[in-house]
C-alpha cells in the first residue's frame, strides 16, 4: 500500500476525489464505477457533514481540471524518462477525458482575454530588495534620432546584495565612434535618484509618474572607432559625455504578467554632448523601462526590442531562453486608436560578425513581421562575481514592415559565454 501526502493544502475536498478518479482508473473501469464510488464516498462523509451524492457528483465535476493542470505541470518539473513519458501521457488522457465524460467544458465562462496590465505611479520608485543574491532593479531608457543618425542607452542597476550599482550610458551611429560610459562597481548609493562617483554623476527625476521622466548624466567616457572593443573589454580614448535629457510618454505604460517589469515607449527631448559635439533631440522616438527581480544575466538568453513606426504604432518584445525550459515570450502591439495588444510570439532571427556585433535582425511580433537594419552599435561585456562572462550587444536601426511602414527602434541581445 503506497499513501502518498506529497501536497497538502487548503482547497475544494472534493479536488482529492476528482483526482483519484481522473487518474488512477482506467477510463473503462471508471465509467463502470463511477456511480458506485461516489456513493461510497459519499456515504463515508456520514449524515453529519450534509453533502448528497448529488453535492459530491457537481464537486467532482468541477474539479475534474485539476488533473489535467497537473498533467502538464508535473512533467515540466521532473527528469524526462521513457516510462515517465507513458504515464504522464495515460495521466493527461485520462484526466481529458473525466472533463469530457461530465461534461465540465460547460460550466466554464466564454473565454476572454485580460485587460493588459499598468504599473502604478509608486512603481516608479526604488523597491525593497529581495533575499536572492542576483536580485536587481533596473532603470533603462534609449532614444534614436534617425535624421541626425544617432541613438543613445542609459541604464542605472542597483544589485543590492551584491553591494554595488551599475552605470551605463552610451551613444552611437553610422560615422562617428561608440562613446561608453561603463563603470560595473559603483558604491551602493543611499538615493537611487543621484548616484555621484569620481568619473560620473547620474540624476533621475519622476517629473510626473508615468508620463515625464528626467535622467542627466555627466560623465567621464570613452570613444571606440571600433565597437566591438567594447565586447573584449578594451580601453580606449577618453572623452567627457553629458546627458540631459526628458522621456515623456508616448504610447501606453504595459506591465508584464510574467515578472514585475514595465515598458514605456517614449518621445525624448533635450541635448547630449559628447566628444566636443553637442546634439539636440526634439522629440525623438525613445523607450524606458523599470524592473526589480533576481536576474541571473549569465544563466539565460535573450533579445529584447522596441520599435517605434511612424504612423504611430510601438512594438515591443522579449524573446527569453532559458536552459530546460521553453521559450518564454512576453511583448504588445500598441497602435493609433487601438487597444494595446498584449503578444506571447516573438520570433527572432539575425547574423553575426565574428567579432560579435549583430549583421542583420528580423523580428515577429505574432504576425507582423519587421526588418531591422542596424545603424549604430553600443554593446556591453557582462562579468559576473564568479567569472563568468556574457555579451550584451545593443543595437539601433531602421525597421521595415512587409506593407511598407517604417521606423526605429533598439534591439538588444544577452549572450552567455560560458
Amino acid at each position: 500500500t503506497v499513501v502518498d501526502w506529497q501536497t497538502v493544502t487548503w482547497g475544494p475536498a472534493f479536488t482529492d476525489v476528482a483526482y483519484f478518479l481522473g487518474c488512477a482508473l482506467p477510463i473503462e473501469r471508471r465509467r463502470e464505477h463511477y456511480d458506485t464510488l461516489l456513493a461510497a464516498y459519499t456515504e463515508a462523509l456520514g449524515p453529519a457533514a450534509g453533502v448528497t451524492v448529488d453535492d459530491v457528483r457537481e464537486g467532482v465535476r468541477r474539479q475534474s481540471f485539476f488533473g489535467v493542470l497537473m498533467s502538464i505541470v508535473s512533467p515540466m518539473l521532473v527528469e524526462r524518462t521513457e516510462r515517465g513519458d507513458q504515464m504522464f501521457m495515460a495521466m493527461i488522457a485520462r484526466h481529458c477525458q473525466h472533463v469530457l465524460d461530465t461534461d465540465a467544458l460547460a460550466i466554464l465562462p466564454p473565454p476572454t482575454r485580460p485587460e493588459p496590465l499598468r504599473p502604478g505611479a509608486e512603481d516608479e520608485d526604488s523597491h525593497p530588495p529581495g533575499d536572492e543574491p542576483l536580485w536587481s532593479e533596473s532603470w533603462y531608457f534609449d532614444f534614436a534620432d534617425l535624421r541626425q543618425d544617432v541613438g543613445g542607452w542609459i541604464r542605472l542597476g542597483l544589485i543590492p546584495n551584491q553591494g554595488h550599482a551599475w552605470i551605463n550610458a552610451l551613444l552611437c551611429g553610422p560615422g562617428i565612434p561608440t562613446v561608453a560610459v561603463l563603470d560595473f562597481e559603483v558604491a551602493l548609493p543611499d538615493d537611487h535618484t543621484r548616484v555621484r562617483t569620481h568619473d560620473a554623476e547620474v540624476r533621475m527625476e519622476v517629473v510626473e509618474p508615468l508620463r515625464t521622466f528626467l535622467v542627466t548624466v555627466r560623465a567621464q567616457g570613452q570613444a571606440y572607432d571600433d565597437p566591438a572593443a567594447l565586447l573584449r573589454g578594451e580601453a580606449n580614448r577618453p572623452v567627457a559625455v553629458d546627458f540631459d535629457l526628458t522621456w515623456s510618454t508616448d504610447g501606453v505604460p504595459y506591465q508584464y504578467r510574467v515578472s514585475p517589469r514595465y515598458e514605456i515607449p517614449c518621445r525624448v527631448t533635450g541635448s547630449v554632448t559628447a566628444d566636443g559635439r553637442t546634439i539636440e533631440l526634439a522629440r525623438v522616438q525613445g523607450q524606458r523601462d523599470h524592473s526589480w527581480a533576481p536576474r541571473d544575466w549569465w544563466a539565460m538568453d535573450w533579445v529584447w526590442s522596441a520599435l517605434h513606426l511612424d504612423d504611430g504604432t510601438h512594438l515591443h518584445g522579449v524573446d527569453i531562453h532559458i536552459p530546460g525550459m521553453p521559450p518564454l515570450a512576453v511583448g504588445y502591439l500598441q497602435q493609433p486608436g487601438q487597444p494595446l495588444v498584449e503578444l506571447e510570439q516573438i520570433a527572432t532571427n539575425a547574423t553575426f560578425a565574428p567579432d560579435g556585433l549583430p549583421l542583420t535582425a528580423q523580428l515577429g511580433f505574432g504576425d507582423l513581421a519587421v526588418d531591422i537594419t542596424l545603424r549604430g552599435h553600443a554593446p556591453v561585456l557582462l562579468s559576473s562575481p564568479d567569472g563568468r562572462l556574457s555579451r550584451f550587444p545593443r543595437a539601433w536601426g531602421t525597421v521595415e514592415t512587409p506593407d511598407g511602414r517604417t521606423g526605429v527602434g533598439w534591439i538588444e541581445w544577452n549572450q552567455n559565454q560560458s
